[in-house]
């Protein structure tokens, strides 16, 4: 495979893109550390920015063609995870609410 400066500097992009994706996404996750939802939701969204970048290189679209299929499917995973946990703990939050003003409303 014979690859230009272009698919190089394109392979280094995404690499980067990648990278500076998981440092934001680590600092994301140390700030909220219980938060199992924003867990889930920063690694889907590093799975599939990735996957869209590495897309956009022309010499790895022939690959992409038997590839996608199998990343699409752990992607969707991880998106109902994260909605799950997201619903979850939305649910969880209200209730919580709920429990406090309405000890505060019986006094």
């Amino acid at each position: 495979m014979n690859f230009s400066g272009a698919t190089v500097g394109a392979g280094i992009f995404v690499v980067a893109y990648a990278l500076s994706l998981v440092a934001y996404s680590a600092r994301i996750m140390k700030r909220y550390p219980g938060d199992r939802g924003i867990r889930f939701g920063s690694i889907t969204l590093i799975v599939f920015l990735s996957t869209i970048a590495a897309y956009r290189i022309p010499e790895f679209q022939r690959s992409f063609d038997w590839i996608l299929p199998v990343l699409v499917f752990p992607n969707l995973i991880l998106v109902s995870l994260t909605l799950h946990f997201l619903v979850h703990e939305t649910i969880m939050d209200a209730r919580k609410s709920r429990t406090r003003n309405g000890a505060k409303g019986k006094e």
